[in-house]
């Protein structure tokens, strides 16, 4: 594992010369702690924490826990957490209410780390103090209603724990019962897990698909949960560790890294499900239909790049993974380095001056803190139902009588936060005047003071790290969340937004999900394309062939409840699935088959897709309408028809005739200008005054839609085009006011 320069290497190799007592496993261990100290030496790149990318990307796929690369859950999940709640509280064993006798079991599930992080079976020496369950019942703050069990067990990874007939099931089940509780009693579950040895088991499969696997094999873990412990109300999953010291195949970087994404994508694909497919086949909600699974959120997310810390200070190093029953994996959380414990890997001898926190004690240390101050499970995890959820001391009396409002002046606002960001890990008094920061009264200022303002923000505001300073006041921006697309054919990332309401995307396999990311935090409503160019599925001959036509759309099968989210929530407007079918200089001489776009159309509404997906095509509503097709009772939606002045059709014949057609069929019109093309004369652009003419009357007479053929940065940052385009967004956003 020695990756780097030569005189990196000659370094190391001294430093083995002088302890030539250490074991080939102990070498390798403190090889491993060279080369692996973050992902730029690993890996020759810096992966990002998922909590810290926000908007940027990894391979395309935006940052942050939640949807929208937020790292706090939306307001509507939030709701749902505290509706489920309601139903966690003591019960007997038969799952009945009891609050004498009853309890709430937390079971933690997963493999090898997990069970060490939980209860630390691993230790020869038996529990470790330093596991969560003895650092939660050892720190006076766990009801005495909640009993902590470790579910989890070495070597069961989640390609095997997935299958609900698998053995493990039995296993976690016996933990319960063999310790006098019932499989009934279990309301709360804590789950890590991974793939082992992911590179041997699936050769060359990379991100994003490996992670896209690790998702669907906590899909099942999640319904196997519900399954086995019918009464399992939440179910938090977390990520790996830093997987960077590893000196096996286990399961190293990236896959450690990625693991992230995989709880993202879960609990985004709960969020996104709906009535129709019982919520992704992840429902929870009795209210809602057959009840599956158990609400899915984020537990504590635990991967930090190595040394390099996290905003919020986490890092990993080598201690971390010091001192455990693997020899020297670096894999496995560490016990602590103390008075009497040293490291067998590393060699450090006893530390009689204190200790030196090893990996269980610090994932142990923060599952406490998550469970103690998460809104949804602070409530019944603490001993008193009237201890403050955010920490269990009484907060300290605030100038105005607000939680949260550290300036006194009556409100919770984001200068209250900036108060508290800037006063980071000082002693109570506030870095500007001398308001008091350190809101829950433990003597110091952190993140859980920053986490009792933003619990108390209305509106709810973005992550820490994004946070606009109180000085500055944005000026108003017009709205762009108008349910109409306005807008041209692939416009950059960086222009979405007003005026644009909308446009059309041609979608790309590796960008996809980030291009949609960006347009729904954008209020974009966008018609996409997935197959490409016409070349793709055309015969030698030229004409449309519609086996590889399905063939193409075929390749976006493993992203298929990615972007049905995006239908559910209306970025996603419509499937354009081909461009010209009228036009036979397009294909062989002869224009598209009506059989054949109807064939396109019941494709991509298939079950193996999106059934609720709109699916057209882009040509004149009146050529489809006169083909031979029963389009009345067909699954074609509709057209996006461009319209040029160069034809010598008026807009106004233009539009009437096409809203006909549309009626006649069936199914939606909407219209395109070709702006860089289409003026007066075929090959010249057309003026601010064509464009507000003919795009104004077909918004404000029944066109569903406009978008433009196609983004070219000279032509749309011209002062005039810009005028055109506020014009069209006053009418798209509001009609009832611009379109007199």
């Amino acid at each position: 594992m020695l990756r780097k320069t030569a005189s990196l290497i000659a370094g190391f190799w001294l430093v083995v010369s002088a302890v030539l007592w250490l074991s080939q496993a102990q070498i390798a261990w403190a090889a491993s702690c060279v080369s692996g100290v973050n992902t730029q030496t690993l890996l020759g790149k810096t992966l990002v924490p998922l909590t810290d990318l926000g908007l940027g990307l990894y391979q395309g796929y935006p940052g942050g826990l939640y949807p929208n690369s937020q790292n706090t859950r939306p307001g509507n999940w939030e709701t749902a957490g505290q509706q489920i709640k309601a139903n966690i509280y003591p019960r007997d064993a038969n799952g009945n209410r009891d609050d004498v006798n009853g309890k709430i079991v937390l079971l933690t599930i997963g493999m090898s780390n997990a069970t060490m992080e939980s209860y630390g079976w691993q230790m020869a020496s038996g529990e470790p103090l330093e596991s969560f369950k003895t650092q939660a019942e050892q720190s006076g703050l766990l009801s005495a209603k909640v009993v902590i069990i470790d579910g989890a067990d070495a070597g069961e990874t989640a390609e095997l724990i997935a299958n609900p007939a698998y053995t493990y099931w039995d296993t976690a089940k016996n933990r319960v019962t063999t310790q006098g509780y019932s499989l009934n009693q279990v309301q709360a579950v804590w789950v890590k897990e991974a793939v082992k040895q992911p590179a041997a088991q699936f050769p060359g499969e990379t991100f994003p698909a490996s992670a896209q696997r690790l998702e669907g094999y906590y899909e099942s873990i999640a319904r196997n949960i519900k399954t086995y412990f019918p009464n399992t109300q939440t179910a938090y999953y977390s990520s790996r560790i830093y997987g960077g010291y590893t000196v096996t195949d286990l399961n190293p970087e990236p896959y450690a890294y990625e693991s992230g994404f995989s709880v993202k994508w879960l609990i985004e694909k709960q969020m996104n499900g709906t009535v129709a497919n019982n919520y992704n086949n992840l429902n929870w909600d009795v209210n809602r239909g057959a009840v599956v699974a158990p609400w899915i959120a984020w537990g504590p997310y635990l991967w930090a790049d190595g040394l390099n810390p996290r905003s919020d200070g986490l890092k990993w190093d080598c201690n971390d993974v010091a001192n455990n029953a693997h020899s020297c994996d670096g894999t496995h959380p560490s016990r602590n380095i103390d008075a009497t414990t040293g490291s067998t890997c590393s060699g450090t001898s006893a530390d009689p001056t204190g200790q030196i926190e090893g990996g269980i004690h610090k994932v142990g240390r923060i599952l406490v803190d998550f469970f103690k101050t998460d809104t949804v499970s602070c409530s019944w995890f603490l001993g008193s139902p009237g201890q403050n959820c955010l920490n269990p001391a009484s907060p300290s009396p605030l100038p105005s009588g607000v939680t949260g409002d550290v300036d006194g002046n009556g409100q919770v606002e984001n200068a209250d936060l900036i108060l508290v960001l800037n006063s980071l890990e000082s002693s109570g008094l506030c870095m500007t005047g001398d308001y008091n920061c350190d809101l829950n009264a433990d003597q110091k200022v952190n993140m859980i003071d920053a986490a009792v303002v933003i619990s108390h923000l209305i509106p709810p505001v973005a992550s820490p790290s994004s946070f606009p300073s109180p000085s500055i006041e944005p000026s108003p921006t017009p709205t762009t969340d108008a349910a109409l697309p306005l807008g041209p054919f692939n416009p950059p990332q960086v222009e979405y937004g007003y005026p644009f309401t909308g446009g059309f995307l041609d979608l790309k396999i590796s960008t996809a999900l980030a291009t949609l990311a960006s347009a729904k935090a954008s209020n974009m409503h966008v018609f996409v394309h997935f197959t490409g160019g016409r070349s793709n599925f055309q015969t030698s001959t030229g004409a449309f062939d519609l086996t590889k036509w399905k063939a193409q759309l075929d390749n976006w099968k493993s992203l298929v409840p990615q972007i049905q989210a995006y239908v559910d929530d209306g970025t996603i407007t419509g499937h354009m699935m081909l461009d010209e079918p009228q036009d036979p200089n397009n294909w062989d001489g002869n224009t598209v088959p009506c059989s054949d776009i109807l064939g396109a159309a019941d494709y991509s509404h298939s079950a193996a897709f999106w059934p609720n997906m709109p699916a057209g095509a882009g040509t004149h509503a009146t050529w489809i309408a006169d083909q031979s097709c029963d389009w009345l009772s067909s699954k074609f939606d509709f057209t996006l028809t461009p319209y040029t002045y160069a034809r010598g059709q008026t807009y106004q014949d233009f539009l009437s005739a096409n809203l006909d057609a549309a009626s006649r069929g069936g199914f939606t019109f909407y219209a395109s200008l070709n702006v860089l093309d289409g003026g007066t004369t075929k090959g010249v652009e057309m003026t601010q005054q064509q464009i507000q003419d003919a795009g104004g009357y077909f918004l404000c007479n029944g066109a569903n839609g406009l978008t433009m053929w196609k983004w070219d940065s000279t032509f749309f940052t011209r002062t005039d085009i810009q005028a055109a385009m506020d014009y069209l967004n006053a009418r798209i956003t509001d009609p009832d006011t611009n379109c007199q």
